[in-house]
């Protein structure tokens, strides 16, 4: 193989050699931390949504707890039906209820239960005398503050939480009874909901401690208590919230499929006092879009950079290549018997001494 040849192979060779392992590691770095960028603001994302629906649990919960103390229920629950004054206290404690119950946007009944499991007063006049001593709401609040699991009421067809709390005598703490709130998921709905920072495919939603959705899909309709979501992250999630229980713990980012069975990639977070897991997720097809991009121009750069090479390697054997072609054409000359030709090359380097020396 003429050295031409060597020089331009040798060119090609090493920049394909470069380039092939090269374009591989800087495309892996940029999607790495493309993924860590993606997992970073999903996690804040889901950490801040979290943190949202724990106040506002927390604080209807406390309100609960603080109109179980009310001396206008404790009066109502302790008096006999047939006392004199009960009609009084009745009515002092329905109004209490339906003014509680306007003050707070959420709430769409309040009613309180006596010891014995029946509804004694409530913002709807027509559950009275109810009997719900099997309820769980009753039987929870027993002993402190306590939260229903997201439920469909079946009397009004509302999505619904429910929260309780004791009320007991003020003096000897006998247990007189239980005061519940119903509230509405609306407000769970617009915080998992808002799309703040999940671009077109990214979504939030709350999964309950048997993995059913609670809160809406971005993508199916009609999924409350009736879509459950078995995903890497869903076990991930409720194995964390086993192992962990309240106890703050890192998250690990996972690149999985979904429930619709797309590639997504997300993180989870928890609400540890309902056992609920927060999924946080974006189409992994959106998210990994810009890497389309940096692949097209790694593609152009193992095909360019080759051909470059080879230009620049032909370029260079020419200028190598040269004067020993013209030192080889002297010695045939000289050897055909014309021995006053001279090779002549100027250049400063080993050929250019080799064809001075050959001339003298």
């Amino acid at each position: 193989m003429k050295i031409a040849n060597k020089i331009s192979l040798s060119f090609l060779i090493t920049a394909v050699i470069l380039t092939g392992i090269a374009a591989p590691i800087f495309y892996i770095i940029a999607r790495r931390n493309l993924e860590d960028e993606i997992f970073s603001r999903l996690s804040t994302t889901a950490r801040s949504r979290a943190q949202h629906i724990e106040t506002f649990l927390e604080t209807q919960k406390n309100a609960a707890a603080q109109l179980s103390q009310s001396a206008v229920l404790e009066e109502l629950l302790s008096a006999s039906k047939q006392s004199p004054d009960y009609t009084q206290r009745f009515d002092r404690a329905m109004r209490r209820l339906e003014v509680t119950e306007k003050a707070n946007e959420f709430t769409y009944d309040l009613f309180v239960i006596d010891k014995t499991g029946k509804i004694a007063a409530s913002s709807d006049r027509s559950k009275i005398g109810l009997d719900k001593s099997t309820d769980i709401y009753f039987l929870g609040a027993r002993k402190g503050p306590y939260i229903k699991d997201a439920y469909l009421s079946e009397t009004i067809e509302e999505d619904t939480l429910a929260f309780s709390a004791p009320v007991t005598d003020s003096k000897t703490a006998e247990f007189l009874g239980v005061v519940v709130a119903r509230v509405n998921l609306d407000v769970l709905n617009e915080i998992t909901t808002d799309k703040t920072g999940l671009g077109k495919t990214g979504e939030i939603y709350l999964v309950n401690k048997y993995g059913y959705m609670i809160t809406p899909s971005r993508f199916i309709k009609d999924t409350f208590l009736k879509l459950k979501v078995d995903t890497e992250n869903t076990r991930k999630c409720f194995e964390d919230i086993e192992k962990f229980g309240s106890k703050s713990h890192p998250h690990a980012p996972l690149t999985y499929r979904d429930y619709r069975g797309v590639k997504v990639l997300g993180i989870h977070d928890h609400i540890p006092q309902m056992k609920w897991g927060l999924l946080a997720e974006i189409d992994a097809s959106e998210a990994l879009a810009p890497l389309a991009k940096i692949k097209l121009l790694f593609v152009i750069i193992m095909i360019f950079a080759p051909i470059s090479a080879w230009l620049t390697g032909t370029f260079v054997s020419r200028i190598i290549a040269g004067p020993i072609h013209k030192l080889h054409l002297g010695t045939e000359i000289v050897g055909r018997g014309n021995l006053d030709y001279r090779i002549g090359t100027d250049t400063k380097d080993e050929i250019g001494q080799l064809s001075r020396a050959f001339d003298k």
